[in-house]
């Protein structure tokens, strides 16, 4: 049967590319599915203005296109709308902040910050 999808291209060339492509290219010629690209709708969009990867979802969820082809992160309100599939890698986001040095004696009495000194004194 006929698939519709939204597919990622490439900016420069125009063309599809990445690991995403290669399985989804794989998966169509396994399963002998023909697909049909479509663009994410302009109520998707509008919707969501500030994620093409939601407006996507969103046009799963409305029934519009039949699935999203691209490095979607699962979050609770997209899995709200929409089913996913088992993720085929996860992701691992760190954070690096810049802190001021402290004292030794600073970091080993923070713990009593939430107190104050006649609080400890009284108990």
């Amino acid at each position: 049967g006929d698939i519709s999808a939204t597919l990622s291209r490439n900016e420069e060339t125009g063309r599809y590319s990445g690991i995403m492509w290669d399985i989804f290219a794989r998966l169509q010629q396994d399963a002998q599915f023909i697909y049909r690209e479509v663009e994410i709708s302009n109520s998707s969009k509008a919707e969501s203005p500030s994620s093409g990867f939601t407006a996507c979802v969103l046009d799963v969820e409305k029934g519009l296109i039949d699935l999203c082809v691209g490095d979607v992160w699962e979050t609770p309100e997209r899995r709200q709308r929409a089913p996913f599939t088992s993720p085929m890698w996860s992701d691992t986001i760190m954070l690096a902040v810049l802190t001021k040095e402290e004292s030794t004696w600073s970091q080993l009495t923070r713990v009593f910050l939430p107190f104050s000194f006649q609080l400890w004194v009284l108990t």
